[in-house]
């Protein structure tokens, strides 16, 4: 569990010319993932986190932003003493955006949503990850064989290529560039070597 800055800024800027209401870029982040060390140093892994930030409402409307995204990840384990340890960690993978936009409240009746069924739109965007970062660890009991773990990992997540925005699978003109770049920081809670 942590937190994602996102850049949300030109998206932000539109929303606001529009009149509604703004996402703040800091995201939490909920997920998880797991490493096998090759050796006594090399880490090969990955991690999923779906992102969250808080709902809005607007004109009788709500508007929804998350999303998440998973790497593949690589590390090299260094023990500083006995039970502590410090990684640096590189990763590559996808992630994406979206925005919801529907009715505040309730959807009402199954039969309602089907006479009435443009009352939502979900825009997606996606694009390529890597990230750099690095995290420390404590396995209580302080043997390399294994046991309960706490740590930190803080970072940056580049978004080199992003797609456009989609509606239902067809490209939106003109929209604004967002992306999942930016820091993070997460307190991890595991188990094992």
């Amino acid at each position: 569990m942590g937190l994602n800055d996102a850049d949300l800024g030109e998206l932000n800027e539109v929303l606001l010319q529009s009149g509604l209401p703004t996402f703040d870029g800091r995201m939490l982040a909920i997920g998880g993932g797991g490493f096998a060390v090759r050796g006594r140093t090399l880490m090969l892994g990955g991690e999923g986190y779906g992102l969250i930030t808080s709902d809005n409402v607007a004109g009788g409307r709500d508007y929804r932003l998350g999303g998440g995204y998973g790497l593949f990840q690589i590390g090299y384990l260094g023990e500083v003493t006995s039970g502590f340890d410090l990684f640096p960690l590189a990763g590559i993978g996808a992630g994406g955006m979206t925005l919801d936009v529907g009715p505040e409240g309730r959807p009402g009746e199954f039969d309602e949503v089907l006479a009435d069924p443009d009352r939502e739109s979900r825009l997606t965007r996606g694009g390529i990850l890597v990230s750099a970062g690095a995290g420390a660890r404590y396995r209580f009991g302080g043997t390399r064989s294994g046991g309960p773990t706490l740590g930190v990992r803080a970072g940056y997540l580049f978004q080199p290529w992003s797609t456009n925005w989609q509606l239902g699978g067809n490209t939106v003109a003109n929209g604004p560039d967002s992306s999942l770049e930016g820091f993070y920081l997460r307190v991890t809670i595991g188990g094992g070597r």
